[in-house]
């Protein structure tokens, strides 16, 4: 037998085109810096699309969950920019605040008695350390960004715009200064924003404890007895700050006569009270709460008397319908005592221990102090019950210990001050939402929020431009004092207005008291405030912006406060859409932990797969839930990204000699269609990504290269390429429809196959892909993809059978008599006979019309071509006709 390899087209396959994407990678990463393709990819472009990167903080390495983040956001850029747009992306971090203050204090085993501005410099230099290193894992993830310029928090120009928006805040008078109940954390000494909080398990004491009444009550419930209010508290280390006893205005409550005593408690408790408190008695009188308001009652502990309250926020759900009232220690308690001016005691430090106020507790932890005051109560008879309970408690996320509700000197943001709280609903019902259920989510947040504490008592962090009265007290907060601040900072950074004294500031132009005596203060900012006001360091043309891209948590963070400020400080939403993804879990649904050994390392990815399998993932997993991620989910992505890789291999290969395309007139039929799926593929891409549903995008990518191309199109017509003549425009016509297929698939794979695409397109073009636009076009044919493959369907199963019972060993062996109804007859017309036995695959085909749709196939008797294989009626010396004619061409 004559060697004919020779003679056959084989596909090119050397084209560098190993995968290695750990070594090639951070090669293009170079590249991509050196030429400056995020600048280029703007260029020429006239409508923008600007992303605004929600900072991450600046401690610690990335994780998966930046991956996740980083990566979508980085694919909305590149698809915005391949769709023509000047996709913006300013990366940026958060870098003040409590978990950088700790860790430098920790490390360096420091305590705050250090200088101010040392302790700054110290801060500084850790959150630029962490900087450096997320950025660079950043763009090893393929990010294309303004990595020379990124905005940080703690950049004196940002600095200043953060002022300046506190500027305008103060200016519409929703800044006020005010003793509030807050919660705090012991362990970092400071008030918290809601946002600092989580929830979690926590044991408790709970106690039921008397409150004897005081005053003539006994002649509205007719007894001779002492009559007591039976409380509920979980809380027992907050009686000291004890100033009333709250009921609801509509409940009704029994007085409850036992052989000691009368007892009042909401009727609904009743039966539940005489279980759990194993009293016995009688019901001598049902009362209206709103008939108990004003009485009094001794303090159980201290000698003092309190006030019988109302408020809607009591029920009988739990406890006894007779609520401790301590305004110090709660925001509903705060509420009700401004009401009726019971006035404010918080005897709690800032670490946690009781002040003198608590008299005989003074000193006491707040937890050491629980236990002696139930002891105290249990001696002198007022203890009731005392048990342990498990419920959901506030923790401090930083601080990782429960917090206290403790009243304190704060500065706030009064969402309830001149309609800002309807303000910015009104602009939340203004902003797209994806999913679009998140838009609830936000709104219903805002209708409950309290007013926002904006003061930390620390460090790290920008300092709150007010000064305080040395004699009374008495603030100075003027709008124009912190524009001129703000001024100073922009040239200095905040660390001026810790190191220059009062003087430089005030220059003796304000007076209190009769005297210029002023000191400065020393709280900063909550961070998020920070965060919140990042809009206004971006450029003034893109806001608001168009995208804000984080995690579902951000509800209550940054989506939360930014809205908040920005409406507050130029009346709208920063935003026009907001989408949200979940939290990356393990395999299991589990969340990672280092204790359980279930993290996948961001950095050990890259290693062993390459940045370009975590894109992969990112693309493939539903983000708008919780994701999932294990090294087995990982291998699975590497097998798809092999199939990917393979396909492309095959496309490059087979397309290398093409010298001169066919227009689209001159292709065959089953090449048009090919186009024509590629067509609908396109518009599939177009919609999901323009949806940001990248997930369904990618599913469809790998169904048509799998299924429409690898298992159907390029298995049909690898017998053209590989054995007609080398520019016969049979051949011809299926590179050509290769060839656009492939620049299409490059170009749409290449926001998340960010590094493969480019190794694919220095194939194809002297130039970086993310320097190329899309714009779909569409190829009509008079055929219906569907038609093909039904009859192709028909014809298959037929062929399988006779394999199944070895009579033929493969489908080109096989003789095909079709006889198929009008419409299925008409729809393969369009065909020539030789092309339908290549879509087919088949050795003889004959098709007749008939009312039903049936496939007969026999064994063909034919003599099989020595070079290309195929079964023919009669060869020449073993050689077709078609190959003899190619072999004759390059003789």
């Amino acid at each position: 037998k004559k060697n004919y390899s020779k003679t056959l087209n084989l596909p090119n396959t050397d084209f560098g085109m190993k995968a290695n994407l750990p070594e090639k990678e951070p090669k293009l990463v170079e590249q991509w810096e050196k030429d400056k393709i995020y600048f280029e990819s703007q260029k020429g472009k006239d409508k923008e699309f600007f992303l605004h990167d929600g900072p991450p903080y600046a401690n610690g390495d990335i994780h998966v969950g930046h991956v996740l983040n980083k990566t979508l956001k980085d694919i909305v850029v590149k698809y915005k920019n391949l769709r023509g747009y000047k996709a913006l992306f300013i990366p940026g971090w958060d870098t003040h605040g409590l978990p950088i203050e700790l860790a430098v204090l920790k490390d360096k085993k420091l305590d705050r008695s250090v200088d101010r501005i040392s302790l700054r410099n110290g801060f500084k230099a850790h959150a630029q350390k962490f900087i450096e290193r997320q950025k660079a894992d950043f763009k090893r993830m393929g990010i294309l960004a303004d990595w020379d310029n990124p905005y940080l928090t703690m950049d004196p120009s940002f600095e200043a715009k953060q002022l300046s928006v506190f500027a305008d805040l103060v200016d519409k008078g929703f800044v006020f200064n005010a003793l509030k109940p807050v919660y705090w954390c012991t362990t970092t000494e400071t008030a918290l924003a809601e946002a600092e909080v989580v929830y979690q398990d926590h044991e408790s004491n709970s106690i039921y404890l008397k409150f004897q009444s005081s005053d003539n009550l006994k002649e509205k419930i007719g007894t001779n007895k002492d009559i007591h209010f039976a409380v509920w508290t979980t809380t027992p280390w907050t009686l000291p700050g004890n100033l009333g006893i709250a009921l609801h205005p509509d409940l009704e409550y029994v007085a409850f006569e036992t052989d000691k005593d009368v007892l009042i408690f909401a009727s609904d408790l009743l039966n539940t009270l005489k279980d759990k408190l194993g009293i016995e008695g009688k019901v001598i009188k049902i009362i209206k709460g709103s008939d108990l308001e004003n009485h009094k009652y001794k303090h159980p502990i201290f000698d003092r008397e309190g006030l019988v309250v109302l408020g809607n926020h009591v029920s009988a759900d739990a406890g006894s319908g007779c609520v401790h009232t301590a305004p110090g220690h709660g925001a509903d308690d705060f509420i009700v005592g401004q009401q009726y001016n019971l006035g404010v005691v918080s005897p709690v430090d800032d670490r946690g221990h009781m002040t003198k106020e608590a008299e005989q507790f003074e000193g006491m932890f707040y937890k050491k102090a629980n236990k002696e005051i139930i002891n105290t109560l249990e001696e002198s008879g007022h203890l009731m019950l005392s048990e342990t309970i498990l419920h959901s408690y506030p923790f401090s996320e930083r601080g990782k210990t429960p917090i206290i509700f403790r009243a304190t000197k704060q500065w706030f943001v009064g969402m309830d001050i001149n309609g800002l709280r309807g303000e910015v609903i009104d602009e939340i019902k203004k902003v797209k939402f994806t999913p679009e259920k998140n838009s609830n989510r936000l709104y219903k947040m805002m209708e409950q929020r309290p007013d926002w504490c904006i003061s930390r008592q620390r460090v790290w962090g920008v300092p709150i431009p007010v000064f305080y009265c040395k004699c009374c007290s008495e603030h100075i907060l003027d709008s124009k004092l912190i524009r001129e601040i703000a001024e100073e900072v922009k040239k200095h950074g905040t660390d001026i207005f810790v190191s220059e004294n009062v003087k430089h500031f005030l220059k003796d132009r304000y007076e209190c008291c009769g005297k210029k005596d002023f000191r400065k203060g020393e709280d900063i900012f909550d961070v998020w405030f920070d965060s919140g006001t990042s809009y206004a360091s971006m450029p003034d043309q893109n806001f608001p912006i168009d995208l804000y891209l984080e995690g579902s948590d951000q509800h209550r963070g940054w989506f939360h406060t930014s809205i908040i400020t920005s409406v507050g400080s130029r009346g709208k939403a920063p935003y026009k859409e907001v989408l949200t993804h979940g939290f990356v879990l393990d395999g299991k649904g589990m969340k990672m932990s280092k204790s359980l050994g279930n993290v996948v390392s961001p950095q050990d990815v890259f290693k062993k797969y390459g940045a370009d399998i975590l894109r992969l993932w990112t693309t493939s997993v539903d983000y708008s839930g919780d994701v999932r991620l294990s090294d087995d989910i990982l291998k699975q992505n590497v097998d798809n990204y092999r199939k990917i890789r393979n396909t492309f291999r095959f496309m490059l290969g087979n397309i290398s000699d093409l010298e001169q395309e066919v227009t689209y007139d001159e292709m065959l039929q089953i090449d048009k269609i090919a186009l024509q799926q590629l067509g609908k593929l396109e518009k599939i891409i177009v919609d999901k990504f323009d949806k940001y549903e990248f997930y369904q995008g990618l599913s469809a990518i790998l169904n048509f290269l799998s299924t429409e191309m690898s298992a159907f199109y390029f298995d049909i017509v690898k017998d053209r390429l590989y054995t007609d003549g080398k520019n016969s425009l049979a051949r011809r016509s299926a590179q050509t429809a290769i060839k656009h297929i492939c620049i299409s698939l490059t170009k749409i794979c290449s926001p998340f196959l960010s590094f493969t695409m480019e190794d694919i397109w220095s194939k194809l073009s002297n130039k970086s892909i993310f320097l190329e636009e899309w714009h779909p076009k569409e190829n009509e044919t008079k055929n219906n993809w569907d038609d093909i493959m039904s009859v192709r369907s028909i014809v298959n199963s037929e062929i399988e059978q006779l394999i199944e019972d070895k009579t033929l060993s493969q489908s080109s062996e096989a003789s095909i008599s079709l006889q198929l109804t009008g419409k299925l007859k008409e729809a393969l017309s369009i065909f020539s006979n030789e092309e339908l036995k290549e879509i087919f695959k088949v050795a003889n085909l004959e098709i007749s019309e008939s009312s039903e749709n049936i496939a007969k196939a026999s064994i063909f008797n034919g003599e099989k071509c020595d070079r290309c294989w195929r079964l023919f009626k009669q060869t020449k010396e073993g050689i077709c006709q078609r190959c003899q004619q190619v072999i004759d061409e390059l003789a």
